[in-house]
């Protein structure tokens, strides 16, 4: 039988276990039936991070090292007045080299037009390239944009 010495461990187990200190010892040794698994994954904790653009103009710039982002869900609200220009709002990002418009409201000019478009992007999000811009890009005038996104970062070993 194998003993466990790593207090951390002992601890892990107590905790894992709901063992109480007072009225139950803590085993340190395992029978041999008993197979110990060393778990190594990172613990991660998400923060969706949500930041917003009332025009034309960059959310963020990625790290060229360090850290991942991944959008999660992005979002675009507009009113556009009869003489207003615009015609395009777009929120744009750069994932496997290629700049992709992510979320994008096209309107028809010296219309009047009020509209909300949203996307959310399923299971981890879509990552970005290291080193690139995540922007709201407008053609023309509103009289208000507002684009929002929403994503989280990783922390990465890079060499």
């Amino acid at each position: 039988m194998a003993t466990v010495r790593n207090s951390d461990a002992i601890q892990n187990l107590r905790t894992a276990a709901a063992i109480q200190v007072g009225s139950e010892p803590i085993p340190n040794i395992l029978s041999n039936t008993v197979v110990p698994i060393l778990d190594i994954s990172p613990k991660t904790n998400r923060t969706i991070i949500a930041k917003s653009l009332a025009a034309n103009g960059t959310f963020f710039t990625t790290l060229a090292k360090g850290v991942d982002v991944y959008i999660v869900a992005a979002s675009i609200s507009f009113d556009k007045a009869v003489g207003d220009t615009g015609s395009i709002a777009q929120i744009v990002g750069t994932s496997n080299g290629n700049a992709t418009s992510l979320l994008r409201a096209s309107v028809i000019t010296l219309t009047a037009e009020r509209g909300d478009n949203s996307i959310t992007i399923p299971h981890a999000g879509l990552k970005l390239d290291k080193g690139t811009s995540c922007t709201l890009a407008v053609t023309g005038t509103f009289s208000n944009v507002t684009g929002t996104i929403y994503y989280y970062e990783v922390s990465t070993v890079d060499s």
